[in-house]
C-alpha cells in the first residue's frame, strides 16, 4: 500500500465511503468489486479513523442514475 497522508486534521473528521453499483445486475454478476468497495472501509481504520468515523453511503446502491438523482434531489444526505 503506498504511504498515506493522512492528517491529524483529517482524522479529525468523519470519513466517508461511497458504494455505488448502477444496477441489481452489476450487484450481482460484480460482487469482487462491491466487496472491494466496502473494503476501503478497512483502508480507512489502518489510515487511522475509528469504525465508528467512518460512513458508509450505499443507499442507492443498484439503482439507476434517474433512481438515485431523484432520491438525492429530494432528501438530505
Amino acid at each position: 500500500m503506498p504511504e498515506l497522508k493522512v492528517t491529524a486534521d483529517h482524522l479529525k473528521r468523519d470519513a466517508y465511503l461511497y458504494v455505488r453499483q448502477s444496477t441489481l445486475r452489476q450487484v450481482a454478476e460484480h460482487g469482487e468489486s462491491t466487496e472491494r468497495q466496502y473494503g476501503l472501509r478497512d483502508r480507512a481504520v489502518v489510515a487511522g479513523w475509528s469504525v465508528e468515523r467512518v460512513r458508509v453511503i450505499d443507499r442507492d446502491l443498484g439503482k439507476p442514475d434517474q433512481v438515485r438523482q431523484h432520491a438525492t434531489a429530494s432528501s438530505s444526505w
